[in-house]
């Protein structure tokens, strides 16, 4: 007896570990197999491009087209996709069709129902119509009435105005109270600028806020410095009306040359307004970095007080 629960024990301990190897595996493979990321973009009146996420040999792809301005999108797991923004404008599409036979089939049985109305009071229309031509005969027509309608008339144009100068004084006023209530608003936001500013003035100066401050900095240039594209290329032509400004752009990022060396070309133009351009990245992310900077800030312990001092 006792050989078989340590035999079963045996086994489920075994099956314990194949389960934690496993998910060990899996988070290994998620931190350190690096998310890739492609794209490509041009330029000319219009946008045309197309940007490319994929993990893990394209397990999991997330790609978006960009065509005459016009954004499409389709994210794929395991194969399959799972969001595809194609099939999202196409439905619209049916129910539309569907909405219009729906409209078609409800007009007809209204006209259905009016022809039959009009079948059924033709008798109706007769007497009515023979009413009329009494009356034409006769020749009746009462003065008292229409004199009556011109005056109601009168009054409601009247009405129509008092209404509409009434709508007008109201937002006259309710603007002039607005006007006059501006400067005490103007008081209530200096304080609270000037009450939060020594509160952050404050924070600032604290010396271990210093140490975080430059921690999350740090932190900061080294997630910027991971993620940033392995090829980075672009392509400018431009051109403006007046040669001077063009120069003037040309001067501003021939600044920054020392900074992106070969990978910018830049084509200016003195003698027409243009303005196309090319765009080429590429490049990768791994989490592992960006859990590893996670961590050392949450270690920080002066990072949760200064987190509690901002938030307070």
């Amino acid at each position: 007896m006792l050989q078989i629960i340590l035999c079963i024990l045996k086994i489920i301990g075994i099956i314990v570990a194949c389960l934690l190897g496993l998910i060990l595996l899996l988070l290994f493979v998620v931190f350190i197999v690096p998310i890739r990321y492609e794209g490509q973009a041009t330029y000319k009146e219009v946008i045309n491009g197309k940007i490319t996420i994929h993990w893990l040999l394209h397990l999991l792809t997330i790609k978006v087209n960009i065509e005459n301005n016009k954004i499409s999108y389709y994210l794929r797991f395991f194969g399959k996709k799972w969001v595809d923004s194609t099939k999202k404008a196409e439905k619209p599409l049916k129910n539309q069709e569907e909405v219009k036979e729906n409209i078609l089939e409800e007009t007809r049985d209204d006209e259905k129902e009016v022809s039959d109305d009009f079948q059924n009071e033709d008798f109706d229309l007769e007497e009515e119509n023979h009413i009329e031509e009494n009356d034409g005969n006769n020749n009746y027509v009462d003065i008292e009435e229409a004199i009556s309608l011109k005056k109601q008339s009168k009054k409601h144009f009247f009405a129509n105005i008092k209404e509409k100068y009434n709508a007008i004084r109201e937002k006259i006023t309710i603007f002039c109270k607005k006007v006059k209530a501006i400067p005490k608003r103007i008081k209530e936001i200096v304080k609270v600028i000037l009450n939060r500013k020594k509160r952050i003035v404050s924070i600032i100066k604290d010396e271990d806020n210093k140490k975080t401050f430059a921690l999350l900095w740090n932190q900061l240039i080294r997630i910027l410095k991971h993620m940033k594209p392995k090829i980075f290329r672009l392509r400018l032509h431009f051109g403006f009306d007046n040669p001077a400004s063009t120069g003037q752009v040309l001067g501003v990022i021939a600044t920054f040359m020392p900074v992106y060396e070969d990978n910018i070309l830049v084509n200016p133009d003195l003698e027409k307004e243009v303005f196309e351009g090319e765009l080429v990245v590429k490049g990768r992310i791994q989490l592992f970095v960006l859990l590893l900077a996670f961590i050392k800030v949450m270690r920080d312990k002066n990072f949760h007080k200064l987190k509690k001092q901002i938030f307070k």
